[in-house]
């Protein structure tokens, strides 16, 4: 968001949030959580969801979000896209443990081209 801001300007930062959650809303359950952990890294929680449909809903939502492009207010039009990385809470496993996880699946899928979905793996000791 940082360079939607210092290119367009806050306000069509803002616009761009508020697009991104639309689009992100529109196909969770209202049980699921989205928040912002920060800069352009958001988390959505999707408690009782196998991997596989967890990695399902996230390429759902990265194509809702490039589908079609923000307009801003002067008729510039940006293309998000979104990249996403997936991981599965462990027996015992904290919050912070989940979401390092999470952030280490996100930065192979920023590494394999960005505008992909990637999964972190439970490893036999942590199922």
């Amino acid at each position: 968001f940082k360079s939607v801001n210092d290119s367009f300007g806050h306000l069509a930062g803002d616009r761009v949030l508020v697009e991104l959650h639309n689009r992100l809303r529109a196909l969770l359950r209202d049980h699921d959580v989205i928040g912002r952990l920060g800069g352009d890294e958001l988390a959505i929680v999707l408690d009782g969801t196998s991997p596989e449909l967890a990695k399902s809903i996230a390429d759902a939502l990265r194509i809702a979000v490039s589908r079609d492009p923000v307009v801003l207010d002067d008729g510039e039009r940006l293309v998000m896209s979104l990249s996403c990385g997936v991981a599965q809470a462990g027996p015992g496993m904290t919050r912070h443990e989940l979401i390092k996880r999470a952030d280490e699946a996100l930065y192979v899928a920023k590494n394999n081209g960005r505008d992909c979905v990637a999964m972190h793996s439970l490893s036999d000791k942590d199922a």
